[in-house]
């Protein structure tokens, strides 16, 4: 599992066994006093990056309610 921290949230990324091309997302949250400026926007664009610097050409990604 790789967890990527910032200042306004985080993220999680893990791969999938047996196909390297797929990636899990998850644990996706925003700071509560970060919330509703537009970071979570933001933070998701950048873990869209992050995959595609990875490699992976899918992802699922999960939440939480």
């Amino acid at each position: 599992m790789a967890r990527y921290s910032y200042n306004v949230g985080a993220f999680c990324i893990d791969a999938i066994p047996n196909q390297p091309q797929v990636a899990h997302c998850h644990s996706f949250f925003v700071h509560a006093e970060h919330r509703g400026k537009g970071y979570g926007k933001a933070l998701k664009l950048q873990q869209l990056q992050v995959l595609r610097d990875q490699g992976f050409n899918f992802a699922q990604c999960t939440t939480a309610g």
